[in-house]
């Protein structure tokens, strides 16, 4: 049950920056490219 509420928290979490990041991808000045180099999940 946890390994699938992670799973699910995860791919959420990725939804929601790739959003985000989308979102910024129009703006020309400045230029805005949102990096995710980690998440910390406590359980």
């Amino acid at each position: 049950i946890y390994e699938l509420r992670f799973l699910n928290l995860l791919m959420y979490t990725i939804a929601f920056w790739n959003t985000v990041n989308h979102r910024f991808e129009s703006l020309e000045n400045p230029r805005v490219q949102l990096r995710l180099t980690g998440i910390a999940v406590l359980m």
